[in-house]
């Protein structure tokens, strides 16, 4: 079964023993909890529960955040994976999750001309998605790296 669809599940499951309970606040606390046992990427910013009590309707409000991530430079970008200076400063906001506007504005750069450049990031990486990149860029080399001696 998918990830997302597991994690779904199990949140659904855990929800409904704490609303069970008649506690929002171990709601809060239960999702909470089974977000960051399954998602450790996420971290808990905040979480608040409340019920109308009679309905016995719950809501939920979690709020998370991605932690930021060790980048590497765009120079060792470069050499890693043959990218320009201009596609490693791309694969660099793409890692940030940035969208082709949002790059287009960063850079001084037209969308079109961002779409281009993002497009020769995710051939020159290997990737299909612009998420992939976050992932390559972060993750471990291909082939090692040559250690000077």
């Amino acid at each position: 079964m998918e990830r997302r669809v597991q994690l779904a599940m199990d949140v659904a499951r855990v929800l409904a023993g704490a609303v069970r309970s008649g506690n929002p606040h171990a709601v809060a606390e239960a999702l909470v909890e089974r977000l960051g046992v399954r998602t450790p990427e996420l971290r808990l910013v905040d979480a608040v529960a409340a019920s109308d009590g009679a309905s016995g309707a719950v809501a939920v409000l979690v709020v998370v955040e991605r932690p930021a991530r060790d980048l590497p430079t765009g120079e060792r970008l470069s050499r890693r994976f043959g990218l320009s200076p201009r596609e490693a400063q791309v694969a660099l906001l793409l890692a940030e999750r940035r969208s082709n506007s949002e790059i287009a504005r960063a850079l001084g750069i037209s969308p079109h001309t961002a779409k281009r450049h993002t497009e020769r990031v995710l051939g020159k990486l290997g990737v299909s998605t612009r998420r992939a990149v976050g992932t390559v860029v972060c993750g471990e080399p291909a082939e090692p790296e040559p250690v000077a001696v």
